[in-house]
């Protein structure tokens, strides 16, 4: 667990560079996104007047202007999507046929040897220590303030996995960011990362959904499984 900065830059056939801002995440913000086949078959805009470059074996095979929000495309197993929010101006760099490299750093560097990695936030123990920094790991201020239903995911000096939900407290709210790390580390977690909150804080075993009614609770963007 760390504060995981990932950067991959386009390299286009013309010497061109672009760097990548999100990577296979419903996060929005402007600039470029990209969507592989672990995102799943097809990619929903998520938000108005995207376009979406289509790229096939490394090569652009389309753009597409989507008309709205609801219209689909279908990833390339082989491939990958670029979608361009709020910058238009980028687009006409990654013309039909244009072929595609990407580079990728990571920092820690020791990440980029990972298979596959989840995104949560922000870090709440990390040997040991409350290292709550929401804003430094790009969350807002607010973010960063709130109480609310969360859950976390830690590991203790002994191996085990803590993954741990936390609803309201009696006549109040949930916990801050930092009363969460000190639960985890009440709990004995020596790393320890939040994850999710609010309605879609949802913890399940063997099937059933354990801290909450069914009918309370919102869709899940992702998950941490653990199968034995």
């Amino acid at each position: 667990m760390g504060r995981l900065k990932l950067v991959e830059t386009l390299v286009i056939s013309t010497g061109q560079r672009f760097e990548v801002d999100l990577l296979n995440t419903g996060y929005v913000k402007a600039g470029i996104a990209r969507y592989t086949s672990e995102w799943g078959a097809s990619y929903f805009p998520l938000t108005l007047n995207e376009i979406v470059v289509v790229v096939s074996g490394d090569q652009v095979t389309r753009q597409i202007e989507l008309p709205d929000d609801q219209t689909p495309t279908a990833i390339p197993t082989n491939g990958y999507l670029l979608v361009f929010r709020s910058f238009r101006s980028a687009v006409s760099a990654f013309g039909v046929g244009s072929r595609l490299t990407i580079t990728a750093t990571t920092t820690p560097s020791e990440f980029i040897d990972f298979p596959h990695i989840m995104g949560g936030g922000p870090l709440l123990v990390q040997n040991r220590n409350i290292v709550v920094n929401a804003e430094a790991e790009g969350f807002n201020y607010w973010f960063g303030q709130q109480l609310a239903i969360r859950s976390a995911v830690g590991v203790t000096a002994t191996g085990e996995v803590l993954m741990v939900t936390v609803h309201n407290r009696v006549n109040g709210a949930g916990p801050s960011l930092t009363e969460m790390a000190k639960l985890m580390q009440q709990l004995g977690a020596i790393d320890a990362i939040n994850l999710d909150g609010g309605s879609s804080t949802s913890l399940v075993l063997g099937g059933h959904l354990l801290n909450r009614t069914p009918d309370t609770a919102a869709r899940v963007h992702n998950g941490l499984g653990i199968f034995i």
